[in-house]
């Protein structure tokens, strides 16, 4: 891993990156996330993009501890 400051940038998405995001989360929690989305009274894209956020940025970590 020879780039490893461009893994710790945050992840930054554009409008056209958008849809793709929600594409990249799978069917069991796509359902989760349009439910967190209801309740929270946020776009289902919002509550993707935190979440992909979040697995990456835990993904990071773990190879971290390695």
């Amino acid at each position: 891993m020879s780039n490893t400051n461009e893994n710790l940038k945050p992840l930054k998405l554009y409008p056209s990156q958008k849809r793709t995001t929600i594409m990249r989360v799978s069917k069991r929690n796509y359902t989760i996330i349009k439910k967190i989305a209801k309740n929270e009274e946020r776009s289902i894209t919002y509550i993707a993009d935190r979440v992909l956020e979040k697995g990456l940025l835990a993904e990071q970590q773990n190879q971290e501890h390695k």
